[in-house]
């Protein structure tokens, strides 16, 4: 595991930007383990999604779609629902974790992966292997 249990206990929502294949793009899953919960959302329709242009969606989720696993999760992985039989595109970045009441705004509150160079990441440091 990369992060301690726990890391994302305290948090309420989980930010991203995304974009990729039309064909992959649609039902993205979102999964936290230890112990494992997965949800599948449409990008397309889901209320926490909001589309960005030239095919980028800004993505919010709250840690309670997945309930008492955020308190022990031990990492999280992030992509298109289902097997992927063909080559496709899938990007994401601003990846983080926000608290009530903060607005994320660009980048996420807490930080595991951000574009901009000069954010620092957060959450990284807490990785047990470097």
């Amino acid at each position: 595991a990369f992060y301690p249990a726990g890391f994302a206990a305290g948090y309420e929502t989980l930010h991203f930007k995304v974009k990729g294949d039309a064909s992959n793009l649609e039902d993205f899953e979102a999964k936290f383990f230890g112990p494992d919960s997965s949800v599948v959302y449409n990008l397309t329709t889901y209320a926490g999604s909001v589309p960005l242009g030239n095919g980028w969606y800004q993505v919010s989720i709250p840690l309670s779609d997945f309930g008492a696993t955020i308190d022990t999760a031990e990492g999280f992985l992030l992509g298109p629902f289902g097997d992927q039989v063909d080559p496709f595109t899938f990007l994401l970045t601003d990846i983080g974790f926000s608290s009530a009441g903060v607005d994320p705004g660009i980048i996420p509150e807490a930080v595991v992966y951000a574009s901009d160079p000069a954010v620092v990441e957060d959450l990284i440091k807490n990785r047990a292997n470097r």
